[in-house]
């Protein structure tokens, strides 16, 4: 496994951090951590600070600048030499706990859209393996999360002693970070359960900020080591810039659900949504059968998302849009909006349902569709939601919430 190295680059050095330092709180502020100067009176600051005896947490006072000490000090705490050593040989695990001194560990900001997770691997069976097949072994994980839930993280860290690593993903709706998380965490364990996982949360635990020696940073675009910290701050914030990688809890259960089914068990569904989830309403069972299928109030975009469906049935046998129409309109069970096209075929509902035609057919794939409707095929259809592609579903949220407000 190739590492990106220093050479050729800018060093890590006192000179640096004093050049860039506006840059590091800039990223701290960006992966979600709780730097602000001032607060209510109300309010205190904890925070953690690692110290010759040890972890010390205690609160700060409004005072202006001293939290920005402490963070100084932090990225600095990498270069520190201990000159009583003197040149003797320093075990690795002594050499971390020197240079784990002046660490320092903050909660996260109430306003943050970063899903921290603390990977923890406090393991024998992970203590000896060679470093590269240990972040081979982190990058397995990370690309289970790809591969299930389409989720990708905007800053890796991970451990030199074997303990971890930091992983900071982002999301589109502070509301769903939790559920996230459980998805991440079902995928992750999935993968290999002799790991833990444990999430920042707001005026919680402390976790201890980005770049402490004893943590390297990994690339998430080349899949390597970054041995270098202005190459892994400067790929980082650029990749912070970007909207690329947030995550919206319904297209990742909605990939996962139709990537592997498997974990979705009832019990887990219920755990993140509750008994009255569409998964556990729509989830096929052993024997292929289905629910069968209406548009009912409140289900045609929003809800069970049901339209897209027999959209897709449509366009996979060939129908043009006035042969569609009229087969939703047969599907209507008291759908407010099927029922307005049906009393006026040229409003606002019926130009509405030919957008959604005209989204499908561009975006149409034909292994998302159901092959055929059974004996039932000019009454019933039947479908579960496995036909609804990542695309639909990130789309569909976005056009519900938009048509709610214009309605209300």
């Amino acid at each position: 496994m190739s590492e990106i190295g220093t050479n050729n680059i800018v060093k890590y050095s006192k000179r640096y951090i004093s050049d860039n330092y506006s840059f590091f709180v800039e990223l701290l502020y960006r992966l979600g951590f709780d730097i602000r100067k001032e607060f209510e009176d109300s309010e205190k600051k904890r925070i953690t600070y690692f110290t010759k005896d040890g972890y010390v947490t205690f609160f700060l006072s409004n005072r202006k600048n001293q939290l920005f000490g402490f963070i100084s000090n932090h990225f600095l705490s990498r270069l520190g030499i201990y000159e009583e050593w003197n040149g003797r040989f320093i075990s690795r695990w002594d050499l971390a706990v020197y240079r784990k001194q002046r660490n320092l560990a903050l909660s996260e900001h109430p306003n943050s859209d970063i899903l921290y997770i603390d990977l923890d691997t406090h393991n024998p069976a992970f203590a000896n393996p060679p470093f590269t097949a240990y972040v081979k072994f982190i990058q397995k994980l990370l690309s289970a999360v790809k591969e299930n839930l389409g989720c990708v993280p905007v800053f890796c860290e991970i451990s030199r002693a074997y303990r971890g690593a930091h992983i900071y993903f982002r999301v589109q709706d502070t509301w769903d970070k939790e559920k996230i998380f459980l998805l991440i965490e079902r995928v992750m364990k999935a993968a290999d359960n002799r790991i833990k996982l444990e999430l920042r949360k707001e005026q919680g635990k402390g976790y201890r900020l980005p770049f402490a020696w004893d943590y390297l940073p990994y690339s998430i675009e080349r899949k390597t080591i970054i041995r270098s910290i202005p190459i892994a701050l400067k790929e980082t914030l650029r990749i912070l810039d970007s909207n690329l990688y947030k995550i919206n809890y319904n297209t990742a259960s909605g990939v996962l659900y139709q990537n592997n089914t498997e974990l979705l068990s009832e019990s887990f569904i219920s755990k993140i949504e509750g008994s009255g989830s569409i998964w556990k309403k729509e989830r096929i069972s052993k024997d292929g059968k289905s629910n069968s299928f209406q548009i009912t109030e409140g289900n045609r975009v929003g809800g069970e998302k049901s339209i897209f469906k027999v959209l897709n049935y449509c366009l996979s046998k060939g129908m043009d849009y006035e042969q569609t129409k009229e087969f939703c309109l047969s599907c209507n069970a008291g759908s407010k909006d099927l029922t307005a096209i049906a009393k006026n075929p040229n409003g606002k509902e019926e130009k509405e349902l030919k957008t959604l035609y005209e989204y499908c057919k561009i975006n149409f794939k034909s292994e998302y569709a159901p092959s055929n409707l059974g004996e039932n095929e000019g009454k019933s259809f039947h479908s579960n939601l496995q036909y609804l592609t990542p695309i639909d579903l990130q789309w569909i949220d976005s056009e519900a919430y938009k048509t709610f407000y214009i309605r209300n």
